[in-house]
């Protein structure tokens, strides 16, 4: 039955209430869509990495996360501001086939919407089934068009910018590839300054425009921040400083946060309550909390110190475990104090 047959029969009372009940079921539907169409944009980058050779690393869609720690698959919450899905696989050795997996959700989500559409036009169902589909596909279609996007305007990179960054360039792909590295490391609880010094190399030729390249500065500011050198990690951000314009929102707010962290351990001026603002944005983030404890620290403000350091603390059993160890081992060098929990391992 057709949506103008069931119209041509009821009351102007029933018709609200059939209106309102249809799109408090469209409203369901696209919320259990949504999410279905971030895990098949996931599925299908996990699925062209396996085809490729990937090794799987971890699997997220919104704050559910598979992840593999210590040779076993195990599940874990976490969320992320920047992204609403993640797939991170490790690239197989001397093979450079980054296309197909990085690709790889964007295909599948033009597949799904593609199929779902093809059903909606050919085959006939009731208007509620119908509805599902123009839905399904049309979350989909969003979905590619969002991911093949190279505006740099969003909060971390798309797949589309990716694929640019990375199109016929050795460099950037060397970049990208290591990145996956220090990712399998911070995930089995390792510090940036404990890992292996070539992790954090990069090309003197290397395009700085390109975000990826640039990515790697940011790495090894948090290096030479965690060996204790202040002023090696600012020089550091002075290479990508000058370029932060082009770069997305997310790589932006971290260069911004991690100067004004530089010039504040420095001594030098910075306006402290326009920094509290831009540092409120990301409080979840563990950069962050670190900033915010060494500077309640100083202020002699206990309340607010203890807050942010419990914080902190409680991010200990999170995914990205290496992290928090190395911000604690920052508040420690900054503050002179032990944790009450999870500082040594």
């Amino acid at each position: 039955m057709g949506l103008s047959s069931i119209v041509e029969n009821i009351s102007i009372n029933e018709f609200i209430i059939y209106m309102l009940s249809l799109l408090i079921y469209a409203l369901i539907t696209m919320y259990i869509g949504y999410y279905i169409m971030i895990f098949t944009h996931e599925l299908g980058h996990m699925f062209f990495g396996f085809v490729t050779g990937y090794r799987f690393l971890l699997f997220r869609v919104c704050t559910l996360v598979i992840v593999l720690k210590d040779n076993k698959l195990r599940i874990k919450r976490y969320r992320n501001e920047r992204s609403i899905g993640q797939c991170i696989l490790l690239p197989p050795k001397n093979k450079d086939s980054y296309f197909f997996m990085m690709a790889g959700g964007i295909i599948f989500n033009l597949i799904s919407g593609t199929i779902t559409l093809l059903i909606l036009f050919f085959l006939k169902y009731p208007f509620h089934i119908k509805l599902i589909l123009a839905i399904n596909s049309y979350l989909n279609y969003i979905s590619v068009f969002m991911n093949m996007s190279t505006f740099k305007s969003n909060r971390s990179e798309s797949d589309g910018l990716c694929l640019k960054n990375l199109f016929k360039n050795k460099i950037s792909l060397n970049s990208h590839y290591k990145q996956l590295y220090i990712t399998e490391e911070i995930l089995k609880g390792m510090k940036y300054s404990e890992m292996d010094g070539s992790l954090f190399d990069i090309n003197e030729q290397a395009d700085m425009i390109n975000e990826i390249n640039a990515s790697m500065y940011l790495y090894r500011y948090y290096r030479q921040l965690g060996l204790g050198d202040i002023k090696a990690a600012k020089n550091e951000l002075k290479i990508i400083k000058l370029l932060e314009g082009h770069y997305t929102k997310g790589l932006q707010y971290d260069i911004a946060v991690e100067e004004l962290f530089c010039k504040y351990l420095l001594g030098e001026d910075i306006d402290i309550e326009k920094y509290f603002k831009l540092l409120e944005k990301e409080t979840r983030n563990p950069h962050v909390l670190r900033i915010l404890i060494i500077i309640y620290y100083n202020k002699k403000d206990v309340i607010n110190y203890e807050k942010y350091l419990t914080k902190l603390e409680s991010q200990i059993t999170s995914l990205y475990t290496g992290e928090i160890y190395y911000n604690q081992d920052i508040v420690k060098q900054w503050t002179k104090e032990d944790f009450k929990l999870g500082c040594n391992r």
